[in-house]
């Protein structure tokens, strides 16, 4: 009874213990000596498990009187790799083994004085990325031979000499190197260079006129290549595929009438860098012959694309004043539908503040405000939709002012801005004040 009892209580024990605790079966066991081969006691052995996670990954333990050592409670699976690596005094070494089919690896490690750290060459940033690679290896203090290794931007290499040629694309590199014995390894150096680019100045567009025909050639200068770099264009019409390379000019055809397009282009160079895109817009329109002018040609000013369906009225300051915020409106007596216009284009003096509809059983009306931002004549490319989708195009013509001045339209004087209520009001008085004085004299000369 008394056997049975103490059965329970070692498997309840370690029951308990292993819900605490990870036990794991991965071993590394082995010898480690000098590079003259004596067994070296009080090593300190570390053991890591490539590509671990979590409990189990590593283990430390110090060499035995006999140069053994052993690690165990590894978290290694059959075939992993076991990084050993063992420090005494000034001696170090490390090496790879990897786990047997029953978790289980042997490793023997020898011990030296790592070779001095090698001195690096500085490389400049450059252009080019043909890129020489300088060092000079470090010594071995016990005249081991030695070898160095270079690593790149995580990407390690054996070169056979002091010196390495490498062709690398734009970026900022760092690389470095370390001088190895067979058995151990000095510090890793490192340093960084930047194989530098810059990208190609914008290209210079061709400025495509509003037009009443249905294809257009775009044409433009490319940009410079600071470095001296071959160059080729990327280019895009209206929100499209972009075309990379693309020649100048580009043709595009089947447009439609009473449309705005956009188009686009970049220079790039063999890199890949590219510029900022450069953009131009252009408006189709159609003046019939008759319509809008004898054989098609438009009056200067305003565009008919054909009379109103319906009656519109536009609402809209002939002069502006510097500064000023200023409603453009439109109105029709016809119940049309929402998006009652649309502002194609506007002078750069202009600044676009918002739009906004109002609709009601009689009529509609869309109202949009502008800010005047340059002085000299404004323009603003209207169209406005009808009810039975006809499309009325106008464009405005407004004179921005820099201060109130006197303007000949037509023969007839303006001033702008017109005079305020209240000058007027004082003018009033004025003359009241000057005629009651005037009749004050008079009754005092009949007396």
């Amino acid at each position: 009874m008394t056997r049975l009892k103490f059965a329970v209580f070692m498997l309840a024990f370690f029951v308990i213990g292993a819900s605490y605790a990870q036990i794991y079966l991965g071993t590394v066991e082995g010898y480690i000596k000098d590079f003259n081969g004596n067994l070296i006691q009080g090593a300190t052995v570390n053991a890591t498990v490539v590509g671990c996670s979590g409990s189990g990954c590593s283990g430390q333990t110090l060499s035995d009187s006999n140069g053994y050592y052993v690690i165990a409670n590894l978290n290694v699976e059959p075939g992993g790799t076991i990084r050993v690596q063992a420090s005494f005094n000034d001696l170090e070494g490390s090496g790879e083994t990897q786990a047997d089919q029953y978790q289980a690896g042997y490793l023997n490690l020898t011990l030296s004085t790592p070779p001095t750290n090698p001195t690096l060459e500085d490389v400049n940033d450059t252009h080019t990325g043909d890129v020489i690679l300088n060092w000079t290896s470090g010594s071995d203090p016990n005249g081991l031979n030695t070898s160095d290794q270079l690593i790149i931007d995580g990407t390690v290499y054996y070169p056979t000499g002091n010196s390495y040629r490498v062709s690398l694309p734009p970026g900022t590199y760092k690389w470095g190197v370390r001088t190895c014995n067979d058995y151990s390894c000095s510090d890793w150096v490192y340093d960084t260079f930047t194989v530098i680019n810059h990208p190609p100045s914008p290209p210079t567009l061709t400025d495509q006129d509003n037009t009443q025909q249905l294809s257009v050639a775009l044409s433009w200068e490319s940009g410079v290549d600071p470095d001296g770099d071959d160059v080729y264009d990327e280019y895009q019409f209206n929100g499209g595929n972009v075309i990379s390379p693309a020649i100048s000019p580009q043709y595009e055809s089947n447009l439609s009438y009473f449309e705005k397009y956009s188009w686009r282009v970049r220079t790039c160079d063999k890199y890949g860098a590219c510029s900022s895109w450069v953009e131009d817009t252009f408006i189709t329109y159609y003046c019939p012959s008759g319509g809008g002018g004898s054989g098609g040609t438009c009056p200067t000013g305003v565009v008919y694309i054909s009379e109103p369906s319906y009656n519109i009225f536009l609402e809209y300051p002939n002069l502006a004043l510097l500064g000023d915020v200023f409603n453009v409106s439109v109105t029709t007596s016809s119940n049309v539908e929402l998006n009652l216009s649309y502002v194609l284009d506007y002078s750069s003096g202009l600044i676009l503040l918002g739009e906004y509809s109002n609709e009601s059983e009689y009529k509609a009306t869309k109202t949009i405000t502008f800010q005047a931002n340059e002085t000299g004549l404004q323009k603003i490319s209207l169209i406005v939709k009808q009810k039975d989708s006809t499309l009325y195009f106008k464009e405005l013509n407004i004179t921005v002012l820099p201060e109130r001045e006197t303007v000949y339209v037509n023969r007839t004087v303006f001033v702008y801005p017109p005079n305020k209520p209240f000058d007027w009001l004082v003018l009033l008085l004025v003359i009241a004040l000057l005629i009651l004085t005037l009749y004050e004299l008079y009754k005092s000369k009949r007396k």
